[in-house]
């Protein structure tokens, strides 16, 4: 019996450390330096009254990269994220709309709407793409969000 939960706690460990060794959806470091939006973009965007526009996995990705840098360029900014959607849904709590955007594995970006805009919402399916404005409130959450267009 003990042999038995020693293999099987084992090959649990094993799994789970060939999930985590697992690369996310734009994280090859080329694509990455090549899509980073410098701190002159972003003042340059906002003197400009332009929104930084940039995909789900490369907003991710520069919060993993340096979440202190990330945070100065973008929460509390109004952004735009083009991403797949993963998930079109409700939270339980208070009925809020909201889109889940792919990244990676067990790895997303919510993107919450005013309960008053849900009609942005009817004509999108999962696994589209969709361009979404919203004002980013940290690594994985945008609020007040409207659909741009859906590609």
């Amino acid at each position: 019996m003990k042999k038995t939960a020693f293999i099987f706690i084992s090959g649990i460990t094993v799994i789970f450390s060939s999930c985590s060794s697992v690369a996310a959806p734009g994280s090859d470091p080329n694509s990455i330096n090549a899509r980073k939006s410098s701190f002159s973009e972003i003042a340059a965007a906002e003197r400009d009254n332009k929104n930084i526009e940039l995909s789900a996995e490369d907003l991710w990705m520069e919060f993993k990269d340096n979440k202190v840098g990330a945070e100065a360029k973008y929460v509390g900014k109004t952004i735009i994220i083009v991403g797949e959607i993963k998930d079109i849904d409700t939270t339980i709590i208070k009925n809020t709309p909201r889109i889940e955007l792919k990244v990676g594995f067990l790895k997303d970006i919510d993107c919450y709407f005013n309960k008053a805009d849900v009609e942005q919402l009817y004509d999108l399916r999962r696994n589209h793409k969709v361009r979404i404005k919203g004002k980013c409130k940290n690594h994985d959450t945008l609020i007040d969000c409207e659909v741009l267009n859906n590609k």
